[in-house]
């Protein structure tokens, strides 16, 4: 079995994975990248989605506003301090997007977005085959990485990371390290009908598990409209619903049919 030393093992090379191994680089840590595919697959570049949009902080004055945005609409069930972090490194962490293989542009008409009742900066990213070739050019070039590679074992002692182990064609390698980052995704690809590749399963949860971590808000999943067809896994974007004129289930019944006309525009306008 190969036997291979390292400060910390990266797994999964969608945009959190990429952003890992780009500031372990940064700060002079050697990083190993493992992914069950190809550098840039998963969701972050999964192709049937017209661009991606990141809410960053509008400025000095918005951290406050933004915060409360966040801890509201999460009524106590969220990590405050992560939220406090995001609100204030948000808008310079848009650089390492250009580091790892993306073009952000910044939206020119703010508008409020998602759970937010303020209007603060959208950035915006898509081009998804350049950001992979261009993700993979920066890996290959700066850390050593296995594609196609399973995750098999995080190796703990005394609750301290010691090591993993992963297969790689068909060979076990054991890694030495003291950290892992496990970026490989959510467990969309669990349900029947989904907007993610097939892959994101939640695989590396349950080596998490088996590791001594712990699932928590397991039951918080975005669901959101998407098209079956005539193209499947399609968002259904919600600016959309200002060209309807009603919403209806499959037997072809107005659900919106308690309201008038001018109260159902004001709902399909609300998002």
């Amino acid at each position: 079995m190969e036997d291979i030393k390292t400060d910390v093992v990266i797994v999964g090379t969608g945009i959190a994975g990429l952003s890992a191994a780009y500031h372990a680089n940064k700060t002079g840590l050697k990083a190993i990248i493992v992914t069950k595919g190809r550098i840039g697959g998963g969701a972050s570049f999964f192709p049937l989605k017209a661009s991606l949009g990141i809410q960053t902080t509008g400025g000095h004055e918005d951290i406050p506003v933004f915060l409360r945005d966040i801890m509201e609409v999460a009524d106590g069930m969220n990590d405050a301090e992560l939220a406090r972090i995001y609100v204030r490194e948000s808008g310079a962490c848009t650089n390492t997007l250009n580091k790892i293989g993306f073009e952000p542009w910044l939206r020119s008409d703010k508008r409020p977005a998602c759970f937010s009742p303020h209007t603060r900066n959208i950035w915006l990213i898509n081009g998804w085959e350049k950001a992979r070739n261009k993700a993979r050019e920066y890996i290959r070039h700066n850390h050593l990485f296995f594609e196609n590679s399973q995750l098999l074992k995080v190796i703990t002692q005394d609750n301290q990371v010691q090591g993993v182990l992963i297969i790689s064609e068909g060979e076990i390698i054991r890694i030495q390290c003291s950290s892992v980052i496990l970026a490989g995704g959510g467990i969309a690809g669990l349900y029947r009908h989904n907007l993610y590749p097939s892959d994101i399963t939640g695989s590396l949860h349950s080596v998490a598990l088996d590791a001594g971590a712990s699932l928590v808000n397991m039951e918080f999943i975005q669901f959101i409209p998407g098209i079956t067809s005539p193209k499947y896994k399609v968002l259904f974007g919600e600016h959309t619903l200002k060209y309807g004129i009603s919403l209806f289930n499959e037997d072809e019944n107005d659900v919106l049919d308690e309201y008038n006309k001018e109260e159902k525009n004001a709902i399909l306008q609300e998002r």
